[in-house]
């Protein structure tokens, strides 16, 4: 519903509501569902990506991006 909301009339490539929804899942999936670690001698805290992919980093790619990148 917020989605709808939040574009309007405007209209997407089927490429950025792909990336869109690829870049959702990542924050989702990177987000701890346990507590974060206070003393190096804690546990590291699970994140759902772990469950799928064991010590998976997720991160923005290297480099400034801009509209105007064509690769």
């Amino acid at each position: 519903m917020f989605f709808f909301k939040t574009i309007g009339n405007n209209q997407f490539s089927y490429i950025e509501v792909e990336t869109l929804l690829i870049e959702c899942e990542g924050i989702i999936n990177s987000r701890p569902i346990t507590t974060n670690p206070i003393s190096i001698s804690d546990t590291e805290a699970i994140r759902p990506i772990d469950f799928m992919l064991p010590l998976a980093e997720l991160s923005l790619p290297n480099g400034v991006i801009t509209e105007n990148n064509t690769n």
